[in-house]
């Protein structure tokens, strides 16, 4: 799937020959965002295989995914370099978030929310106010944390974000 002219200069040439070089190809480059980047490999879940770092700030090609969620796909937009930071930086605070929220005992998903992102999406593929759902959960006072956990860990598995990776994760290294 290309994304077309939305994306239009994310992709620099050093990206298309870094995916091609990995036998992605440029059409694997522009659809970067609708799939893990085969260049862009995490630690193994069960400590086996090697453990590779995780991206840079910057470097998370979910970060454009997110950024791409977050406009109504039917009109044209420009995904800029700051608009991509900006996801990114909500990417790692999410799944900083999530990592901590799923040490608290679980609670249910709240009925309307799940009928508010069902309807969402059934009403126009609306994944705006899915991200914005995810907002509200964020900053609710009166959401425990294991249900903002349950909460974020469902719409996840619409959204593809991988905000439950960082759960049982060690925290990455400082530089220095």
């Amino acid at each position: 799937m290309v994304i077309g002219p939305a994306a239009h200069g994310l992709f620099g040439s050093r990206d298309v020959r870094r995916c091609e070089r990995l036998g992605g190809g440029r059409r694997a480059a522009q659809s970067a965002a609708t799939a893990p980047c085969p260049f862009q490999p995490y630690p193994r879940a069960d400590g086996t295989g090697a453990h590779r770092q995780r991206p840079a700030a910057g470097e998370d090609l979910l970060a454009i995914r997110l950024g791409l969620l977050g406009r109504p796909y039917h009109r044209p937009f420009t995904l800029t370099p700051g608009d991509v930071v900006e996801a990114d930086r909500t990417l790692l605070r999410w799944r900083e978030r999530v990592a901590h929220w799923a040490c608290s005992p679980s609670k249910p998903v709240p009925r309307e929310v799940s009928r508010a992102a069902a309807d969402a999406l059934a009403a126009d593929l609306g994944t705006p106010t899915v991200l914005d759902l995810l907002l509200r959960a964020e900053v609710a006072d009166g959401v425990p944390e294991g249900q903002k956990f349950e909460i974020f860990a469902s719409l996840d598995r619409i959204l593809g974000l991988e905000l439950i990776r960082e759960i049982d994760r060690p925290p990455p290294r400082q530089a220095g």
